[in-house]
């Protein structure tokens, strides 16, 4: 990701000032935008993409994060996490059979899974946002170097940013849907002389992409299983299907 540079200096002279960054923090992608002379860029990473996946995987040699992680995903998916953001604030009752989908078992403290120098932290986590997620995502950034100025979901930012590009007449009432990888989110909002106020919000954890994703699986398994009397057991054919209907799914 390349370098932001510095605000220029106030008249007069004097030191810079710092400049401030966004990140949407996804559940399958991660993304980093700056303004620039009055402009939002979307930066990109050392790849050259604007979005990043949100993939990690580990092997004994390193640590991969990203499209590197995604790529080893089928040859490699006993230790590649997909959807990191939908495990912030979880706990070990709220998983239920799922056991065919664990590749392998093995239990940590919290402070031996402490998050690693990667180069997002977050904005715009799940909504609502419990305390430990917040707590979690303000930890990530304090590790990887960042200050976090403020939370903010991703209904909520839609809205400032129709005030900002002045597209809604005001004074107005606007529904803002957001169906994401992880969530489905709907608010409801009242745009009056350049503010937002959230008069309604509800929104629905067990609905997005990743659930159409695992549903195509499902179904594709059951297509294969009744025309060929085949079982897809292992791990790897799972991961191979998912990756086959998210491409599909595009």
């Amino acid at each position: 990701m390349p370098p932001v540079d510095p605000a220029p200096p106030p008249e007069g002279g004097g030191r810079p000032r710092p400049a401030a960054i966004g990140i949407d923090f996804g559940t399958s992608k991660c993304c980093v935008a700056a303004v620039r002379d009055g402009r939002v860029d979307v930066l990109e990473n050392e790849l050259g993409q604007k979005t990043t996946p949100f993939c990690v995987a580990f092997n004994s040699q390193q640590r991969l994060v990203g499209s590197d992680a995604l790529d080893q995903a089928v040859v490699n998916c006993a230790n590649t996490v997909h959807a990191v953001k939908s495990f912030l604030g979880r706990t070990y009752e709220e998983v239920k059979d799922m056991s065919s989908l664990c590749g392998i078992e093995k239990n940590y403290y919290d402070n031996e899974c402490q998050p690693r120098n990667l180069w997002t932290s977050s904005r715009g986590p799940r909504n609502p946002l419990g305390n430990a997620q917040r707590l979690a995502v303000k930890y990530a950034a304090q590790v990887a170097g960042l200050e976090v100025l403020e939370l903010i979901n991703e209904t909520t930012a839609a809205g400032v940013a129709f005030v900002d590009n002045r597209t809604v007449k005001t004074p107005a009432v606007i529904a803002v849907v957001d169906f994401g990888a992880g969530k489905l989110d709907v608010s409801i909002m009242k745009v009056r002389d350049g503010s937002v106020q959230v008069m309604a919000a509800a929104g629905n954890t067990n609905i997005g992409g990743c659930n159409l994703d695992d549903e195509l699986v499902d179904h594709c398994v059951g297509v294969i299983q009744g025309r060929h009397e085949y079982i897809v057991k292992e791990k790897k054919q799972r991961e191979r299907l998912r990756i086959a209907c998210v491409k599909a799914k595009k």
